[in-house]
């Protein structure tokens, strides 16, 4: 039985391009899949349960820019309720996925010195991998 090596990933700082344009100060990002299941007992009293295409959910933090032209903050408002396609690549190493993402509209403010928002964006479609960059 072979030996297989885990060579985790650490951090999920990163960049993110959203329709065309690099953002940077991504401070997270994930991608969250829920898959429905359905369970029948069948006619012999066993269970069969069934399971269907995930849903994802992209989870994004970032801190708060109203200054800069083009910044998320700034961008968001006019976003909201649009289809954005997003390319994430992680900052320190690792595989990227892209994809499509249902915009909404981004809290504003925060209770801390550096406010940061953390937003769940619905996914359109099955998220793609993209190989890491070759060093």
């Amino acid at each position: 039985m072979p030996n297989i090596t885990n060579k985790a990933y650490v951090g999920q700082a990163g960049t993110i391009v959203l329709n065309g344009d690099t953002h940077f100060g991504v401070t997270a990002f994930g991608l969250t899949p829920t898959t429905p299941r359905e369970q029948v007992v069948d006619i012999s009293g066993d269970v069969q349960v069934f399971t269907g295409k995930p849903t994802w959910l992209a989870n994004v933090a970032f801190h708060q820019d109203h200054i800069t032209d083009g910044s998320l903050s700034r961008k968001s408002p006019e976003w909201a309720g649009t289809v954005i396609p997003f390319t994430y690549t992680p900052q320190d190493g690792g595989e990227g996925r892209e994809g499509n993402l249902r915009w909404e509209d981004v809290p504003f403010g925060g209770d801390t010195a550096r406010h940061s928002v953390s937003q769940a964006f619905g996914v359109v479609g099955q998220p793609t991998i993209i190989a890491p960059a070759e060093a």
